[in-house]
């Protein structure tokens, strides 16, 4: 399930730009020009952190909690998840080649020894899901 959810983007996203021999985020520079987008820039950061705020406080209210059916809300916390796994890993995926390519890998072997890390790192925690579960069963 995981290769189904992870692997296209890794494959199918241009995340990473080549620049000389390392990867790195494609990220816009920072400059000291000001532009007329801060007003906007600001104001979608405070609207992003009181939709926050405001998620989080509803389930104070139990009131607002049962016009909220199961479904919806297992799926936008999935939805969620998922957002915050993607991010996660092409920013540490993107260290990893980088580490690879400091210690002397060619650009096709830092990339695969990358993905063949990653893979690894589930198929791991996957045999460490089922030892807790092999020991700890009730």
């Amino acid at each position: 399930f995981l290769l189904i959810v992870l692997l296209p983007p890794l494959l199918f996203s241009p995340v990473f730009l080549k620049t000389n021999q390392y990867y790195q985020l494609s990220i816009p520079m920072v400059t000291n020009e000001s532009s007329g987008n801060v007003g906007v820039a600001f104001g979608l950061v405070i609207a992003a952190g009181a939709a926050t705020a405001l998620g989080s406080a509803v389930v104070y209210f139990p009131n607002f909690v049962k016009y909220v059916s199961p479904k919806l809300l297992a799926g936008s916390l999935g939805l969620s998840a998922g957002v915050m796994i993607y991010i996660s890993f092409v920013d540490i995926f993107g260290k990893s080649v980088n580490a690879f390519l400091n210690a002397g890998h060619e650009e096709d072997m830092a990339y695969l020894y990358s993905t063949l890390s990653f893979f690894g790192g589930v198929l791991m925690l996957k045999a460490v899901d089922y030892a807790v579960h092999y020991f700890l069963h009730d």
